[in-house]
């Protein structure tokens, strides 16, 4: 990537030095000819984003003007900082070949660009799918990923957002136990897990009948995503030692009531260790910290021990039974009803 920026930076009669400096860089004119200072002591990725930066600078006249890349606190800036993003998104294009479905943050992330550029990084990079794909209908990727990148952000506060060996993006629970972003290229091995366990899996929920290949999971996930993007759904891929194991999911999302419920299945290999209950208490610091919700909700079958153990040791409290609200394989079941209040989460967290 270097050797094309500079090559090109060379082509438009511009001066490359590297020097001892305590800023990133910046641009000049020394002799009549234009020159970019940059930090010798800068690693790659910094260095390719100074070099766009500046060079933004000369195509946009501002000759004289030292600058920084710490602040973004005028329009030159702002512009200069967008020409940079948009050519260093251009050749991550060339090199990764992005399309509506790839891993972006994943990619972003590595660049470690300031914070303050988050939403330029976003707004350019979904102009660059739909003018590649000839698409205007981007927004489900594009603010699925935007979710997915505030999600990061408030995990990574406390707890460092890696990659997985398979390159999907995780948000870790534990030093073993993972969130994973749903992409679809998680469907077949998805699939292979529900199929493992029909009966265990299937007892108590209905997906389980008609997911009949790895399609029904990509089905699942286009209407997970378009919920994402709307606001009204979150849904976490649950991983173990890089081994996809289960899911939970936020769902009924209401941002004017701050509620929601919640969902959970678990494969039957992993049951009773304490897992599930371990990754609803993260869902609930997600859902109250970050969406700034109110109260959970879950329904779990009253037959279902697990899953109301799952509610109670999170801390819901019992509300009541639902008699005869569903029907499973030609019976009625009775459902029963749990929920948590943010205050009440916050008391007993302290606690832990």
């Amino acid at each position: 990537m270097i050797k094309k920026i500079t090559r090109h930076i060379k082509e438009m009669g511009i001066e490359v030095r590297y020097v001892a400096l305590e800023s990133n860089g910046f641009f000049g004119c020394f002799n009549n000819k234009p020159i970019i200072m940059i930090n010798a002591q800068l690693d790659v990725i910094t260095t390719a984003v100074t070099l766009l930066h500046e060079v933004a600078h000369f195509l946009n006249g501002d000759y004289d003007k030292a600058i920084s890349n710490r602040l973004q606190n005028n329009n030159m800036e702002y512009e200069a900082n967008r020409f940079m993003i948009q050519k260093v998104l251009f050749l991550l294009d060339q090199e990764h070949d992005f399309t509506p479905h790839t891993n972006y943050y994943q990619i972003i992330h590595s660049l470690a660009l300031p914070s303050h550029l988050n939403t330029v990084v976003y707004d350019e990079l979904a102009k660059l799918i739909q003018d590649k794909y000839g698409i205007d209908d981007d927004k489900a990727a594009y603010q699925y990923y935007q979710s997915a990148q505030e999600s990061a952000n408030y995990i990574s506060s406390y707890r460092k957002v890696v990659p997985m060996s398979k390159n999907y993006f995780k948000m870790p629970i534990d030093d073993r136990l993972s969130f994973l972003f749903p992409e679809f290229r998680m469907a077949k091995e998805l699939y292979t897990l529900i199929d493992s366990d029909r009966t265990h899996i299937g007892e108590f929920l209905d997906f389980v009948e008609v997911s009949k290949d790895h399609t029904s999971q990509e089905a699942y996930f286009k209407l997970k995503l378009s919920g994402m993007a709307n606001q009204t759904d979150a849904l976490y891929v649950l991983a173990l030692d890089d081994k996809l194991i289960g899911c939970v999911d936020l769902h009924g999302i209401d941002l004017l009531a701050n509620k929601a419920e919640i969902g959970y299945w678990l494969h039957s290999s992993y049951a009773n260790q304490g897992i599930m209950s371990k990754a609803i208490h993260q869902l609930c610091t997600y859902a109250f910290h970050n969406l700034g919700l109110n109260r959970l909700a879950i329904v779990a079958d009253v037959a279902n021990i697990s899953s109301n153990q799952v509610a109670l040791k999170n801390g819901f409290t019992f509300v009541g039974t639902e008699k005869e609200v569903a029907i499973k394989s030609g019976n009625y079941r009775d459902h029963n009803h749990y929920y948590l209040l943010k205050r009440d989460f916050m008391a007993t967290s302290l606690d832990r």
